[in-house]
């Protein structure tokens, strides 16, 4: 990071618009006086061996020139070895916490504490008054607008599955009732819009797959007869939505499609699923009612026509296809 002219400051790596950043500033005195403290300590144990585990980020906060400032005093105990890291993870009560910015010290010993010798002690003085607060800042912001970036795709990617989740159902994949419904809203109340048809398909004697064979059986019947539709609604594109209805119904908007074009579709379909061989349930059938928009129609006409085309074919011995 550096400081413009105008008081500006110049980021070292990328920042999204509207992303929230908290800045905040290692205390070089405050730190010194942890290690002081620290250093005592470990000292007054009389460890055979320390392994010595820091965060990069600290490495750089005291400048390339002294990488190794801040342990120094560590490594004057006993022998030591040990790595720079890129985050640091905490076990507390069975929760694991990630920290950011640490230094971890495993001082070991065998037997009793031996005769202690002199120590260091880090002071403040020369190589500290040499950082700046700028540099130190730079730091922070390099390491730390890099774990925001991998934030904001995590929260990008939840806030997908959310979305997606919102409209989609979630046995079949195809869109949920509410959503279905809201695209034939919109449909109606797009200003001279063309004609469109809805297909309105219903799983035969469902009720009796499930009751025999079980939901689990029964499920399986659902989604085949999903990726059905799903091919169907790859293969026409903009001009077809596919949603579940309820249960073992389903609704399809055909945008800009008339009754024929409809029909022939919903036959397609009904012979493409009569033709599906299940491994326990065998073969299975569906009933289809099709309807076509008019001037007056209102979301609610329109559903109730498509629903009576529906009932038709199946009081008139299902596995067929009625319009209405």
């Amino acid at each position: 990071m550096a400081s413009n002219a105008d008081g500006s400051i110049t980021m070292t790596s990328d920042m999204d618009v509207g992303s929230l950043v908290q800045i905040s500033y290692g205390d070089p005195s405050t730190i010194v006086e942890s290690i002081r403290e620290d250093s005592r300590r470990i000292h007054q144990f009389q460890p055979d061996i320390l392994h010595i585990f820091s965060c990069a980020a600290r490495r750089t906060f005291w400048t390339s020139k002294e990488p190794t400032y801040e342990i120094q005093p560590f490594k004057e105990i006993s022998p030591s070895c040990g790595f720079f890291s890129h985050g640091e993870f905490l076990r507390t009560k069975g929760n694991l916490n990630q920290h950011n910015v640490t230094l971890v010290i495993a001082a070991m010993r065998e037997g009793e504490k031996k005769e202690a010798s002199a120590m260091s002690v880090l002071t403040e003085r020369g190589t500290l008054s040499k950082v700046p607060l700028v540099s130190r800042l730079a730091t922070f912001i390099s390491v730390t607008s890099l774990e925001l970036e991998e934030t904001n795709q995590k929260l990008e990617y939840a806030n997908e599955k959310l979305k997606m989740a919102a409209i989609i159902d979630g046995l079949t994949g195809l869109y949920n009732r509410k959503e279905i419904q809201s695209q034939i809203e919109k449909e109606l109340a797009r200003e001279g819009t063309r004609k469109f048809s809805l297909i309105m398909l219903d799983i035969d004697n469902f009720k009796q797959v499930n009751d025999t064979y079980g939901h689990q059986e029964g499920d399986m019947v659902i989604i085949a007869l999903a990726k059905i539709l799903h091919n169907e609604e790859m293969a026409y594109t903009d001009k077809f939505s596919a949603g579940r209805w309820g249960g073992e119904e389903f609704m399809l908007l055909l945008h800009d499609t008339d009754v024929s074009a409809a029909s022939f579709i919903a036959e397609l379909i009904r012979q493409c699923f009569a033709n599906t061989s299940f491994p326990t349930v065998r073969m299975q059938t569906i009933s289809l009612g099709v309807t076509q928009t008019t001037e007056d129609d209102t979301l609610d006409s329109l559903c109730t026509r498509v629903d009576a085309a529906l009932y038709k074919a199946k009081k008139s011995g299902k596995n067929k296809v009625e319009v209405l």
